[in-house]
C-alpha cells in the first residue's frame, strides 16, 4: 500500500450550505457546520472502492438549524407556508 497524503481540512459548501470539507487522496467526508451533521463520504476517483455516496441526500432545500430557530421566534414559518 503506498502512503496517503496528508488530512486537508477546508470551508466549503454542500448544496447552498455551509460545510468543511476534510479529504485526502483516498476520501471525502463533508460535514455541515450547522448542527454538525456528516452530509457526504465517499472514496475518492481512482482509489480503488466505490465512490458512491451511501447517505440520503433529501430532495428539498435544508436550512441552517441557527436560521430555523429565529425565524420560529419570530413567528414565521420555516416551511414555506
Amino acid at each position: 500500500m503506498r502512503p496517503r497524503a496528508g488530512l486537508v481540512c477546508k470551508l466549503s459548501s454542500w448544496h447552498g450550505r455551509q460545510a468543511f470539507v476534510l479529504e485526502n487522496d483516498l476520501m471525502r467526508l463533508i460535514t455541515l457546520t450547522g448542527g454538525g451533521h456528516i452530509a457526504e463520504f465517499r472514496f475518492r476517483e481512482g482509489s480503488g472502492p466505490s465512490t458512491l455516496n451511501p447517505l440520503w441526500i433529501p430532495p428539498w432545500k435544508t436550512i441552517e438549524p441557527l436560521i430555523a430557530t429565529d425565524d420560529i421566534d419570530r413567528g414565521r414559518s420555516v416551511a414555506g407556508g
